[in-house]
């Protein structure tokens, strides 16, 4: 029986994930974590599984409980108070808007390197055209769901069978067996390799459009968080096994895997990246439209103005008007931005934040006995108050974006000027 047009299915769900978290954060913490923890670094990506999974099937149960559009708005919105899920919301928005824009600069960047007529101050007018061309997208029916993830996931395979294939090949035990287990430096490193994780939760931004919801969010979310640490796990230690204690420092062990292993083929690296950000078009097309649901989801709570023209959907049922201001936040943010690093360290910071909320309304379930909240939660909430604290500690030593922070408290003095100022509305969240 053909499935509704409008609703995703659990493969496509899957890979809506799958292609949101795989990305180019993978390539540049290989070099990163072989250059700080050595041959053993694919212990870092166990360690960091080790402390996401708990916030992960924390938030599942929580997408199990609430199969609906704008999941970490509303989750805390329902189990905590409108107060804490307007914050929870708001703060995820922000943060996955920053996102959006740090990898639309990162992949036109890549992609324009190399022509010649390129010059760093057209960047904002390319930003404002990618933008419209990703709107056109929209408006002729391009989905998160079908096709498109196909596409791209097909297109992401083939850069990692590269990788995998040579570095199989060239693959050594000789490295492990001569180094010993840096235990401090593999823990030490786990944060980085927790953010690799992160968008583990995007399907939670759109559950209302995944078929059987109740059901089937649960299982993406441990699904594709699963394959993915599997994935780097592997990737990981094949590298380090290829390349060997001696050259493990490279600044790009990927680039030297092919250029020290097959030189014959110099093209290869190049090809091999260029797959990568062609592939994370897609990644940045779902960050788009599921977050847009999160800013739905909170206009439709009454937490912002202009609810009948913001909740508009066009015929594909693609939040058209919420993805429109998305992009022009994203873009205003582009350019005020100065340090890319201080913008990037903030988004963490306020992800984390609305992981810990969510936690705290997982807590809250009713639908979970109390042995499982107790295994789950405590776990989860120790886990968001390390990374909390890890990546506050980046921002004081990054500084703090005027970008970020200057559209975050514009949402927070709309709020209350609409909740205490405004009509009165009946809060409904979804």
């Amino acid at each position: 029986m053909r499935q509704p047009s409008n609703k995703i299915s659990f493969l496509s769900a899957t890979l809506i994930n799958l292609n949101t978290i795989v990305g180019v954060g993978f390539f540049i913490n290989i070099s990163n974590l072989t250059t700080n923890v050595g041959v053993w670094s694919f212990l870092s990506y166990i360690c960091g599984a080790l402390l996401l999974f708990p916030v992960a099937l924390s938030l599942a149960e929580l997408a199990k409980a609430h199969p609906v559009a704008g999941g970490l708005f509303y989750y805390p919105n329902v189990e905590l108070g409108p107060t804490w899920g307007f914050i929870s919301g708001w703060s995820y928005f922000v943060a996955k808007t920053a996102s959006f824009a740090l990898l639309s600069h990162l992949i036109l960047k890549h992609m324009l390197s190399s022509f010649w007529w390129w010059q760093p101050n057209s960047i904002p007018f390319i930003h404002l055209l990618f933008f419209a061309f990703i709107l056109a997208l929209t408006g002729l029916g391009v989905t998160v769901g079908g096709r498109i993830q196909y596409f791209f996931t097909a297109v992401k395979i083939i850069p990692f069978l590269i990788i995998i294939t040579t570095a199989s090949y060239f693959f050594s035990l000789k490295p492990f067996l001569h180094a010993p287990i840096p235990t401090i430096d593999i823990f030490s490193n786990v944060s980085i390799v927790a953010f690799a994780f992160a968008s583990f939760e995007i399907i939670c931004s759109m559950g209302h459009l995944v078929e059987n919801g109740k059901k089937n969010i649960y299982r993406v979310v441990v699904t594709s968080l699963g394959t993915v640490v599997v994935l780097y796990t592997f990737l990981q230690g094949c590298i380090a096994g290829a390349v060997g204690i001696e050259n493990i420092g490279q600044k790009d062990v990927v680039q030297f895997l092919f250029t020290h292993n097959i030189p014959q083929y110099p093209w290869l690296t190049d090809m091999v990246y260029f797959l990568i950000y062609f592939a994370v078009f897609g990644t940045l097309f779902t960050i788009l439209v599921s977050n847009s649901w999160n800013f739905v989801a909170l206009t439709k709570s009454g937490a912002f103005p202009f609810k009948n023209i913001i909740v508009k959907v066009n015929r594909h049922n693609i939040p058209w008007v919420s993805i429109s201001f998305k992009m022009f936040c994203a873009w205003i943010m582009l350019l005020m931005t100065k340090d890319q690093i201080a913008l990037q360290n903030m988004f963490v910071l306020s992800v984390c934040f609305s992981y810990g909320l969510n936690v705290l309304a997982c807590a809250q379930l009713k639908t979970i006995s109390s042995l499982k909240r107790a295994l789950l939660c405590i776990p989860a909430a120790f886990s968001c108050l390390y990374l909390f604290c890890l990546s506050f500690s980046y921002v004081l030593q990054s500084g703090i974006s005027f970008s970020f922070v200057s559209l975050y408290f514009i949402g927070v003095v709309v709020y209350v000027g609409k909740k205490y100022f405004g009509p009165t509305e009946t809060n409904q969240a979804s």
